[in-house]
């Protein structure tokens, strides 16, 4: 969770591909980063990559990642971890679960926090806010736009005036609705 915060405190820590043949390299690059639920996920996984084998600025080049932006979440990242330590034992996520569990756990916790920022798919395949029913429209920069799995519900964690008119959304993660209901029933009652 000090991955996601963090990654959520810098504008964007992939680089998006410009032409067919760099989108190419960037989905084979993606590979060993993504996952096809998350966003948040992609970012802790990605933050992990770093923290085992740090990546220079050639290697976050080659993988299309942001070098400042990935050093700047670091750095975040080992403030907060200061900062909550003193008030107790933190504890890690992946007590030897599968990356699938892992990934559950993770985008529950950010359920928790986000809950009011989640759309539902409606019947003409379009994403439409709970509270507003605002259509939205999942950023291309998501892995969720190119590589995702189609999700019933979806959080998401900042909005923006699209490019092509309309309300975008970056940071967005799948999630079972079954979530919203156990982590914030007072919301949607």
């Amino acid at each position: 969770i000090f991955s996601v915060a963090s990654a959520l405190q810098v504008r964007s820590l992939f680089h998006q591909p410009r032409n067919s043949k760099q989108q190419i390299e960037y989905d084979s690059v993606m590979n060993d980063v993504m996952d096809m639920r998350s966003d948040h996920v992609t970012y802790v996984n990605l933050m992990d990559i770093h923290e085992s084998t740090p990546l220079n600025a050639e290697d976050c080049k080659e993988r299309f990642v942001n070098y400042m932006a990935l050093r700047r979440a670091c750095e975040v990242k080992a403030q907060l971890h200061r900062f909550l330590r003193r008030y107790g034992k933190i504890e890690a996520m992946d007590n030897g679960q599968s990356d699938e569990e892992i990934s559950a756990k993770i985008r529950r916790c950010i359920t928790a926090g986000f809950f009011s920022n989640t759309a539902k798919l409606g019947k003409d395949g379009r994403y439409y806010a709970l509270r507003g029913n605002h259509m939205i429209s999942i950023s291309s920069a998501s892995v969720l736009h190119r590589f995702g799995m189609g999700s019933e519900y979806i959080l998401f964690s900042e909005t923006y005036d699209g490019s092509r008119g309309g309300i975008e959304v970056r940071g967005v993660s799948a999630i079972e609705g079954k979530w919203l209901l156990e982590l914030a029933p007072h919301y949607f009652e």
